[in-house]
C-alpha cells in the first residue's frame, strides 16, 4: 500500500520512517525536508515545484494533510577530489499530520522556534524534551545500542535526544513502534535497517 513512498527518491529514510510514524498513530505530525540542488533556472525550479506537488499528493493519498512551509537555501560542505567546497541546497519543508490543525500548529511552532512545541507535536516524551530544551540531553557516545527490553534494530527507530535521568522510560515506546512500521511496509523496514 505505501509502495509509492517506499520507493520515492526524494524523502530520506528518516523523513520516510517519520511518516509511517504518523500513518501508524505514533507520531501526531512529521516535519520532513525535501532537498534539491540549488537551481535558478525557471525550467529547474518548475520541475523541482512538480515534485514536491507529486509529494504533497503521495501524502493526500495516505489520507495526510500537508502543510508547505518556506524554502530554505543552505550550504552543504562537499569534498570533490581532495578540494573541500560548499554546494548549495534547496530545502523545502513540509509539515505532515492526520490532522490540518497539527500540521500548521507544526508550521507554526517551527517559525516561532519553540522547542518545546515542536518536540510535543512530532510526539517525543514530555521527559525528552524538557532535557533537550533545558540542556540536559544524554550525550550522543551515551545512547546505548540496545538494552534489555529494546533491541539494536528497534534502537534504530529513535528519532529524538534522551535525558540523562529518564532515557530508559524514553525509549520503552520502540519496540511498538518498530513492530508497527514492519507490519505496514515490511519491505522499507529492511531496508531501513540496513540503511542504519
Amino acid at each position: 500500500m505505501y509502495k509509492d513512498l517506499e520507493e520515492n527518491r526524494l524523502l530520506n529514510p528518516f523523513n520516510k520512517v517519520d511518516i509511517l510514524g504518523v500513518l501508524v498513530d505514533e507520531k501526531p505530525s512529521a516535519w520532513i525536508f525535501v532537498k534539491f540542488p540549488f537551481r535558478r533556472s525557471n525550467r529547474q525550479i518548475t520541475s523541482q515545484e512538480k515534485a514536491v506537488k507529486s509529494i504533497i499528493r503521495m501524502h493526500e493519498k495516505f489520507g495526510l494533510h500537508v502543510i508547505q512551509g518556506d524554502d530554505k537555501i543552505l550550504l552543504r560542505p562537499t569534498r570533490w577530489w581532495m578540494i573541500f567546497a560548499s554546494r548549495k541546497e534547496r530545502h523545502v519543508p513540509l509539515y505532515v499530520s492526520k490532522k490540518i490543525a497539527t500540521a500548521k500548529a507544526l508550521k507554526t511552532a517551527v517559525e516561532q522556534k519553540d522547542d518545546k512545541q515542536i518536540g510535543a507535536l512530532l510526539g517525543f516524551p514530555p521527559t525528552a524534551i524538557d532535557a533537550y530544551v533545558d540542556g540536559s540531553v544524554l550525550p550522543y557516545d551515551q545512547i546505548p545500542k540496545s538494552t534489555e527490553t529494546v533491541t539494536a534494530d528497534e534502537m534504530k527507530f529513535l528519532g529524538h535526544m534522551l535525558s540523562r535521568n529518564n532515557w530508559q522510560s524514553e525509549i520503552s515506546y520502540l519496540p511498538r513502534y518498530a513492530r508497527k512500521i514492519k507490519e505496514i511496509a515490511p519491505n522499507f523496514y529492511d531496508l531501513y535497517l540496513k540503511h542504519e
